[in-house]
């Protein structure tokens, strides 16, 4: 199949993921700004945190669920468009002004994201996906990069 463009994701497809020691140390700083020394399973729980999430881990330290996210991110209401919701797919499509495209991404929610901005979707399978259980079914599944080009033109 021919498509207008291309959008990929970028951990895990064109970078490699953000170390796990990386990821923890911006959750503890985002609560040392609020001179609070989280558990660890609370810095764990914050590095994927949904909303919902977030909004529990405030209560548990009478903090204010968008001051605590701002700090960690840039808003809750940004959390809130975090995939699998397809916002940041149609607007990348609508931004380059087309109207069909195939997203390269390496997660579930990659996938899904994809499938609800209409798009088809290519799973990549990175070493660290090796072992990864995939919950729906993707466009097409690869193990590299170059498989795009016997794909897409």
């Amino acid at each position: 199949m021919c498509y207008d463009s291309i959008v990929f994701d970028n951990d895990g497809v064109l970078t490699y993921p953000t170390p796990q020691a990386v990821l923890q140390h911006g959750v503890e700083d985002a609560f040392l700004r609020f001179n609070i020394t989280p558990d660890d399973d609370v810095v764990s729980r914050m590095i994927d945190a949904d909303v919902t999430q977030i909004q529990q881990v405030a209560r548990r330290y009478n903090l204010d669920p968008n001051e605590l996210w701002k700090q960690r991110e840039k808003s809750v209401a940004a959390a809130q468009r975090r995939k699998p919701n397809p916002e940041y797919l149609t607007d990348a499509l609508n931004s380059i002004g087309v109207s069909s495209g195939l997203y390269v991404g390496d997660s579930n929610v990659d996938i899904l994201a994809a499938d609800r901005a209409g798009m088809d979707v290519a799973f990549i399978r990175r070493p660290h996906r090796t072992e990864y259980d995939l919950v729906a079914e993707p466009t097409y599944e690869i193990n590299s990069l170059e498989e795009l080009a016997s794909i897409a033109v």
